[in-house]
């Protein structure tokens, strides 16, 4: 399973609730044992997580990591599917853009199962969506329901609501 953002990982020395995806790029050989910012994965811990899985289904080390790798891509494709297929575009006729911390390491794969036969992967594709963060204009999202019908609520209850959400956006 993925830890999204949390560095709760066997590799980061953090402990794990089992073997991640990236646990399993690791021990692959996917991934260095040193990130671009000097961290240092553990490989040894890494295979440690994966080993545990790899007994219980009884299967090897390397193909229980990739048998994750395979089912994290399936997922991935999946979603790609439903932004492209399931609205009526047709991925071959797109390059694939990857970004983010992983996946430039999952690209390729993917494009081969979609038939997509470009991928870019820009500079620093790790920190694509934190300088999309950083370079967006602020903003603040502020939702309230109000469980009445149309013919119980005012106007001045609504506004008075609206109020006390922009109040609340701009305290933040």
């Amino acid at each position: 399973m993925s830890a999204g953002s949390d560095l709760g990982l066997a590799c980061y020395a953090r402990g794990s609730y089992g073997p991640t995806i990236t646990d399993a790029n690791l021990v692959l050989g996917r991934l260095g044992d040193r990130l671009g910012n000097g961290m240092v994965l553990n490989k040894d811990l890494a295979r440690e997580a994966i080993s545990k899985l790899a007994d219980k289904l009884g299967t090897g080390l390397e193909e229980t990591a990739y048998g994750i790798i395979k089912i994290a891509n399936s997922i991935m494709a999946k979603a790609l599917r439903i932004v492209t297929i399931e609205r009526g575009y047709d991925p071959r006729e797109f390059t694939m853009f990857v970004f983010g911390g992983a996946g430039p390491l999952h690209g390729v794969e993917l494009a081969e199962e979609l038939n997509i036969s470009s991928v870019l992967i820009p500079p620093n594709a790790g920190v694509f969506s934190a300088f999309g963060l950083l370079s967006s204009d602020y903003r603040v999202d502020r939702v309230r329901s109000i469980v009445k019908s149309v013919n119980e609520i005012s106007e001045d209850e609504i506004e008075y609501v609206y109020d006390e959400l922009v109040d609340d956006a701009i305290r933040e």
